[in-house]
This record gives structure tokens, C-alpha cells and sequence, in this order.
């Protein structure tokens, strides 16, 4: 069975005022069906970065990223079905659209009427299920990253992405989060990029990115 997602010596750089910025060098990754992974490293290392070339939102410099086999379309936006329907993502800050309830803002990420069906499921799990009328301004942060959780989740995705989502939160609601999610991913992947090691456990295969260079797993 093809993995998930692979990155096969995958390179990202930019240009700034100093010249050419190498954030990525030479990354070689593979995530099975069902597996979490957690990538740790200093601010600036690239950790975000490689979690947006894995989710196809990021075009390399070099190499490839492949989903079960096939490589992200080097167009991005001929990607955007393929991972909505495959990558759940959920960011350092719970970005929601203020205007919306927390069940609509769920709702925007949807690709099908009746996942609405298992939602109120979701929620309750996430303890949030009595908060989804409630608008984002009336919510805590700890529980608009539930609700970000739940807009990750509300596909059945292969695989979530997370990007350091509890750096807001303090330790206890931020394995709290982690702890929740882990709970609800079903047979779901999980990339996990932190910098605090404490919300990680033994059921991670943990790899270490610093300069731009991935060690572990």
C-alpha cells in the first residue's frame, strides 16, 4: 500500500534582502496510513513551512511531495478538491470567520450535506457540542481550537496537519487539545509540528527539524 504522503528530497528557498533564504534542504519523509508524527524544532526552523509543502499549499524549490503515490499537481489550485477531501489542517491560531456560528463555520469546510449528520457526534466528543450556535467572539481560545479541530475533522480526512495548536494554550488545555484529537482522528494520520516535546507521548514517531534539516523518526 502506497503511504499517505512522502516528501522525496524536497528543497524550499526564497529571496530576500540577503539573498537566497534555504528553509528546506533535502527532506525525506513518509507517513503511513493510521501513523502520528510529531516534528519538533526552534522558532524559524522550518517547521510550519514543510507542513504547508506536505499539504500541497506550498510548491517546493525541489523534489516532490506525493499523496498515496501520485505528486501534488505542481498547479496548487488544480489540488484544492483533492485536499480538501484528504487533508484536514488546522492552524496556531483558530482562524474563524467571526459573522458565522461555530456550526456554520464548520459548515464552510463540508464537501458533502451529510456529514452534517456526524457533526453533533464529533462535537459532543469534543466537548463542544453545546457551543456550536455560539459565535467565535463568545468562545475561549481553547474552544475555538476545538472548533478548528472539528472543521479539520468533518471529512473523515486521510490525514490532519497541525501546526503548533496549542502554542496559545497553556500546557494543561494544550495537551488537553492534543489528547482530544488524538482521540477523534479515527484511522486518520496525524503531523503533528510543535515546539514543546510535553504534549507528545510515546505513540509519536517524533523527527527533529533544525536548519532546515529533518533528523529522526
Amino acid at each position: 500500500m502506497k503511504a499517505v504522503l512522502e516528501a522525496k528530497g524536497v528543497f524550499l528557498e526564497y529571496v530576500s534582502g540577503r539573498g537566497v533564504v534555504e528553509v528546506l534542504k533535502g527532506i525525506d519523509f513518509t507517513l503511513e496510513r493510521g501513523e502520528k508524527a510529531c516534528v519538533v524544532g526552534p522558532s524559524g526552523s522550518g517547521k510550519s513551512s514543510l507542513l504547508m509543502v506536505l499539504a500541497g499549499l506550498l510548491q517546493p524549490t525541489g523534489g516532490q511531495v506525493h499523496h498515496r503515490g501520485r505528486p501534488w499537481p505542481a498547479n496548487l489550485d488544480r489540488a484544492a478538491g483533492l485536499r480538501r477531501s484528504n487533508i484536514g489542517l488546522i492552524l496556531q491560531e483558530p482562524i474563524l470567520i467571526p459573522y458565522l456560528t461555530l456550526r456554520e463555520n464548520v459548515m464552510t469546510a463540508a464537501l458533502a450535506d451529510d456529514v452534517a449528520e456526524g457533526m453533533m457526534a464529533k462535537a459532543e466528543r469534543l466537548g463542544i457540542a453545546d457551543l456550536l450556535d455560539e459565535r467565535p467572539m463568545r468562545l475561549s481560545l481553547g474552544e475555538r481550537q476545538r472548533g478548528s479541530i472539528l472543521r479539520a475533522l468533518i471529512n473523515d480526512p486521510e490525514v490532519v496537519l497541525a501546526d503548533e495548536p496549542t502554542a496559545n494554550l497553556d500546557f494543561r488545555n494544550g495537551l488537553e487539545v492534543v489528547e482530544l484529537l488524538k482521540e477523534n482522528l479515527g484511522v486518520a494520520s496525524l503531523v503533528l509540528v510543535t515546539h514543546d516535546t510535553r504534549i507528545i507521548d510515546q505513540s509519536f514517531r517524533t523527527y527533529n527539524l533544525e536548519n532546515g534539516i529533518l533528523g529522526g523518526g
